[in-house]
C-alpha cells in the first residue's frame, strides 16, 4: 500500500525477510527517486496497510481471519523518516 507524508510517497509491502518501506520522491526533472528499503523483520508474515496517523506513519498489520488487526506507529526514525 502507499500514502503521502512529508512531501514523499511511502510504500509498504511484504517480503520474505519482513515488511519493507520505501520512500519515493521526484528529482527536479521528474525522475522518480526510490529510496533503499527499510526492513521490519519482526513483522514477517504480516500484510501491511500503510497510512498516516497523527503526525506520523502507521502500519495496520493483517495476518489471518483469526488474528486481530494490529497497528505499528512509525512516528520518527532519525535520518530516515
Amino acid at each position: 500500500s502507499a500514502t503521502h507524508w512529508r512531501g514523499a510517497t511511502w510504500v509498504s509491502y511484504p517480503s520474505p525477510d519482513g515488511i519493507r518501506l520505501r520512500r519515493i520522491t521526484f528529482d527536479p526533472i521528474g525522475n522518480p527517486q526510490i529510496g533503499n528499503p527499510l526492513v521490519l523483520p519482526d513483522l514477517k508474515g504480516d500484510q501491511p496497510t500503510l497510512t498516516t496517523f497523527g503526525d506520523g506513519l502507521a502500519l495496520l498489520l493483517w495476518r489471518d481471519d483469526r488474528t486481530a488487526v494490529r497497528i505499528r506507529l512509525l512516528f520518527s526514525w532519525p535520518g530516515v523518516l
